[in-house]
């Protein structure tokens, strides 16, 4: 049985915040009830009100990220699931990191590392061998400088990182979705005095915690305590939500800055064991029962914060609705968070979805048109959840592999409007001068995105050993050109390819710049046709390494009998790792490697826009013309294009083709109707 800590206590908290030009912050027991917390002198002179930060100039988003989370009874097989897709921009860090447990001396202080997640997060010893000065950076690189300290605990667990905790040795899991909010904080050094980030936070989460609601309280008595910052000096993007997991349950927990007194406010709500929830940049808690502990958790400031900032009034608003209180809304774009929940529901339960939910809807922030979670139509499977990320809407009215934004060959990829970034409505100032006349112009944005840097989802079983039973399915860059392969969460280390991608150099040794490679490939070829050669892969190597799973699952339970009779049990557990680490390992590089082949297949076959297609009996017909759909053909004017030449003289009297009826403009006609080649 898994042992349970008890609930996250002050002197977690605590933090001296070395080197830091402030005053250390007095101790404070962390109350889960709402009673108003006491006031220190530099919040006392910081009382004013406080400007809810409603209009403000838009930033960039640097991420943008989409998440389910499966409850236990929903699962297949009784895990609870954990995903998130990492989408990041131009020059994300494409690594991930196995962080070893440690044990502490007493009086030890724990870094507090910056936000950082464009190449490289982070340079040092501290977390794992992938940011090793050398290793995927120069030796000389300037080392990261944390922006404070806490207390550190005697005892650390291993985890699995990427721009967040992902999973630790104690199958605790975490996804991520960044979000908009009320408030917004900068960070100790950076213009402000907030200590912690999400990802720092998610970080300790794993260091620390068994259980998923070990991790809430934690967490969130961290970020009360010393201040919380988001991803972007706005409020579009400085509010965070986690998806957290353990082996029994799942919690959803929102964060928002409360930069008046450097704390912040903070809510969570347990997912129901037979229910799948999505969180897609934008918050999804709404009302909340305080006396009800099982299933809500809450920071102690939430409703007396509400209150002062008149985000909420009791006498005329009737319960209390954290979203419509909390957050500001959709980013971006009306739809880019509400159609991908829509779509999300869509997938857990088709007909439910389409009688008692619409894709259209008036203010998702003050309308609540989407429930918190839902039964799902069949129980959840990891293969699900792989082709959930892959989703842009297939078969709806907002399928984007369809219309003359897709292309002629139906690529669901859709990037940005000129120098406007990740956020649409800079394009007024950055787009060209034909366009600065329009009122407003942005894409569909699906849960599938060609930016996306990794999608993890993570299994924790009960039933297994923790070594085994936790599991990271990892898909290095975008879903829809990746393939999933498993790592136990107690492996030592990770794969080759998984820790290396830097995104101004080519790396063939990169299992994120195979990927990356591959769907690129697809993209600038036949997407529609590639995509079918693409899946056929995801189909082969992710049932692989379902079987490679199995194998290992089977191994570690021999070793593990094995160990009941073995005088020396602790060798058989370093052999159980041993094993699994080496064979995670082997199928993650042979995954990279057969996409390097894939991508020179596809060049291949797709080339220069003909096709080469292999026949039944093993020959390959290459150089065939299938030239361009007609119908986007209409859509491109290229009726419109230039006429067919001047017919030429006939019988000898001047240049052209003598003794014969057909002249060059019926030739060029007859070539035009055959649609065939485009510069016939």
């Amino acid at each position: 049985p898994l042992r349970r800590p008890p609930p996250a206590r002050a002197e977690m908290a605590r933090d001296a915040r070395d080197g830091a030009p402030l005053r250390t912050r007095r101790s404070t027991r962390v109350a889960l009830e709402d009673t108003r917390r006491a006031r220190s002198p530099r919040a006392a002179r910081a009382a004013v009100p406080l400007v809810v930060l409603v209009l403000v100039s838009r930033v960039a988003i640097a991420d943008a990220c989409s998440t389910f989370l499966v409850g236990k009874r929903a699962s297949f097989d009784g895990s609870v699931l954990v995903t998130h897709s990492d989408d990041g921009e131009g020059n994300p860090d494409a690594r991930l990191s196995y962080v070893p447990g440690a044990t502490h001396a007493p009086g030890a202080r724990r870094p507090v590392w910056p936000d950082l997640e464009d190449n490289p997060r982070f340079v040092g010893s501290g977390r794992g061998a992938t940011y090793a000065p050398g290793a995927s950076v120069p030796p000389d690189a300037p080392r990261t400088k944390p922006i404070g300290f806490i207390d550190q605990v005697g005892t650390t667990f291993g985890y699995h990182e990427g721009n967040y905790g992902i999973i630790n040795s104690k199958q605790l899991a975490i996804g991520e979705s960044t979000c908009g909010g009320r408030f917004v904080a900068n960070s100790i050094g950076n213009g402000g005095e907030a200590l912690f980030c999400v990802n720092e936070l998610s970080r300790v989460a794993m260091e620390r915690c068994e259980t998923a609601r070990c991790a809430v309280t934690l967490m969130g008595a961290l970020a009360y305590e010393h201040g919380f910052y988001g991803a972007a000096g706005s409020f579009e993007g400085g509010s965070e939500t986690l998806l957290i997991g353990d082996t029994e349950e799942g919690w959803v927990m929102h964060f928002v800055p409360y930069p008046a007194n450097n704390s912040a406010v903070w809510v969570a709500k347990r997912v129901p064991d037979d229910e799948v929830t999505v969180v897609m940049n934008m918050f999804t808690i709404r009302q909340v029962d305080l006396k009800d502990d099982a299933n809500y958790l809450a920071s102690p400031n939430m409703l007396d914060v509400a209150k002062k900032h008149r985000l909420w009034d009791p006498s005329t608003d009737g319960a209390f609705d954290f979203t419509r209180a909390f957050s500001a809304g959709e980013y971006a774009h009306k739809y880019y968070s509400g159609r991908r929940v829509w779509g999300g529901f869509r997938l857990i339960n088709p007909d439910q979805t389409a009688k008692t939910l619409s894709p259209e809807y008036g203010d998702l922030r003050l309308d609540a048109p989407y429930p918190f979670s839902m039964r799902p139509a069949q129980p959840v499977r990891v293969e699900h959840l792989f082709a959930w990320h892959r989703d842009w809407y297939q078969g709806t009215p907002y399928d984007m592999s369809k219309g003359i934004a897709a292309g002629p060959f139906g690529s669901p990829d859709r990037f940005t409007a000129a120098a406007a970034g990740a956020d649409a409505s800079l394009a007024r100032e950055t787009l060209s001068s034909a366009f600065r006349g329009r009122a407003w112009g942005a894409w569909e944005r699906s849960i599938a995105l060609h930016r996306t840097t990794y999608t993890h989802v993570t299994q924790s079983r009960s039933w297994l050993p923790d070594a085994i039973g936790g599991v990271m399915w990892i898909g290095m860059h975008a879903a829809h050109g990746t393939c999933f392969v498993p790592t136990p969460c107690g492996v030592t280390a990770l794969a080759e390819g998984l820790t290396l991608g830097n995104a101004s150099l080519v790396d063939r040794r990169s299992s994120w710049w195979a990927h990356r490679y591959v769907l690129n490939v697809a993209r600038g070829l036949r997407f529609d046709q590639a995509l079918e050669d693409i899946r056929n892969e995801q189909l082969e190597w992710e049932r692989r390494g379902a079987g490679v799973l199995k194998e290992m699952e089977r191994l570690f339970a021999e070793q593990s009998e094995q160990s009941e009779t073995d005088a020396a049990p602790g060798a058989s557990d370093e052999a159980n790792i041993a094993r699994i680490t080496g064979a995670a390992a082997r199928h993650a590089d042979a995954a990279r490697d057969a996409w390097w082949r894939l991508a020179d297949a596809l060049m291949a076959k797709f080339a220069d826009g003909f096709v080469s297609r292999t026949q039944n009996d093993g020959s390959t017909t290459p150089g065939v013309a299938e030239g361009y759909p007609d119908w986007w053909l209409d859509a491109a004017g290229f009726a419109d294009g230039p006429p067919p030449p001047p017919e030429p003289p006939r019988n000898g009297r001047g240049p052209g083709i003598v003794g014969g009826e057909e002249t060059r403009a019926a030739a060029a006609a007859s070539a035009l109707g055959r649609r065939g080649i485009a510069d016939a």
